[in-house]
C-alpha cells in the first residue's frame, strides 16, 4: 500500500501453494507416464495492467520427470490466477507451455529438436519465462524488402525462456498465446530460436507499450521510420560478466567499479519477406 515501495508488509501465508497437485498442474493427461515438478523458478506476471477487467496471469517455471524413474523429462512452465484478488491463495490452471508436450520421432523432448509444425525448447529445467507480442514491421513489397509503415498486428507472440542456467543462452518460440486459457501453443509455434548472438544477454524482460488513447501512434521523433512509440514490445536484459579479470560473485575486487550491466533495449517486430514467405527475425 505504500506507493513508493518503501514500507512492505508480508502475508502470513503464500498466495502461491507449492507444489501443486499433479491434477491442478496437468501432470497426468495425454496417457503419457505420471510425472512431477523437479523445482520453481522465476514468477512473472502477463497482461492486467489494461482497461479490460483481466486479472493478471502469474508464470512460473519448473521442470517435470519421472514419478517413477527420477529421468528428466523437460521444462514446463505453470500458470495461475487470482480470481479472489492479488494478495489471497492464487489458483493454478495448468500447463503454460510443456516441452513434453511437442513429441518428436526419437522421443526426445530436451535436445531443442522439432517436429513438423511444432518445437520443443531446449532444457532440463526453464527459467525467466516471459511473453511478448511481437507485430510485424511493415508490408512485404514486390522487390522482397519491407516498407517501413506499420501493419496490424498478427496476433504472434515469442515464448522467451532461459534453459537451466545463465551458462546457456536464452531461445524462444514463436506462435499463439491464448490469454483467455493461459496457454502457448507449442505445437504450431516456429522455433527454438537463440535469441541473441553469444552467451552474454540473459534474463531478458520485456514490456508492451499502452496503446495511444486515441487509437493513433505518435511520432518516433527521428531514426524510426515513422515508428510510433504507443503498443510497441521493448526487450532489453542482463549483459554478464565475462572479463578474466574478475573475481565471480560474491567474491570483491578493487580493480573494476562494476560487474555486467543492463543491455539497451530493443523493438520487438516481425519481418516478413515477399519472396518465399521466410521471416527475418
Amino acid at each position: 500500500q505504500d506507493p513508493l515501495l518503501v514500507r512492505w508488509a508480508k502475508l502470513p501465508e503464500p498466495v502461491v501453494r507449492w507444489p501443486p497437485s499433479p491434477l491442478e498442474a496437468g501432470l497426468l493427461d495425454g496417457g503419457r507416464r505420471p510425472r512431477k515438478l523437479a523445482c520453481w523458478r522465476d514468477p512473472w506476471l502477463v497482461g492486467g495492467d489494461g482497461d479490460d477487467g483481466r486479472a493478471p496471469t502469474l508464470l512460473l517455471c519448473s521442470g517435470t520427470v519421472d514419478s517413477a524413474t527420477e529421468k528428466a523429462v523437460g521444462g514446463a512452465v505453470l500458470a495461475f490466477s487470482a480470481p479472489d484478488g492479488l494478495t489471497r491463495p492464487w489458483r493454478c490452471l495448468g500447463l503454460a507451455a510443456d516441452a513434453a508436450a511437442v513429441a518428436t520421432d526419437d522421443e526426445t523432448t530436451t535436445a531443442g529438436k522439432k517436429k513438423s509444425g511444432g518445437c520443443v525448447l531446449p532444457g532440463r529445467d526453464w527459467e525467466m519465462p516471459r511473453i511478448a507480442r511481437v507485430p510485424p514491421r511493415g508490408a512485404p513489397s514486390a522487390e522482397g524488402s519491407t516498407q517501413a509503415t506499420p501493419v496490424a498486428a498478427a496476433g504472434l507472440h515469442a515464448l522467451i525462456l532461459s534453459p537451466d542456467s545463465c551458462d546457456q543462452p536464452p531461445v524462444y518460440a514463436l506462435g499463439r498465446w491464448d490469454a483467455d486459457k493461459a496457454r502457448f501453443d507449442l505445437n504450431h509455434a516456429a522455433g527454438p530460436h537463440a535469441l541473441d548472438i553469444g552467451r552474454t544477454f540473459y534474463a531478458a524482460t520485456v514490456w508492451e507499450q499502452p496503446p495511444a488513447e486515441d487509437g493513433a501512434a505518435a511520432a518516433d521523433g527521428g531514426g524510426g521510420g515513422g515508428w510510433g512509440r504507443a503498443g510497441r514490445s521493448l526487450l532489453w536484459g542482463w549483459l554478464q560478466e565475462h572479463r578474466a579479470e574478475v573475481v565471480p560473485p560474491p567474491a570483491l575486487t578493487k580493480e573494476f567499479d562494476h560487474a555486467g550491466c543492463l543491455s539497451l533495449p530493443r523493438v520487438l517486430t516481425l519481418v516478413r519477406r515477399a519472396a518465399g514467405g521466410g521471416v527475418e527475425r
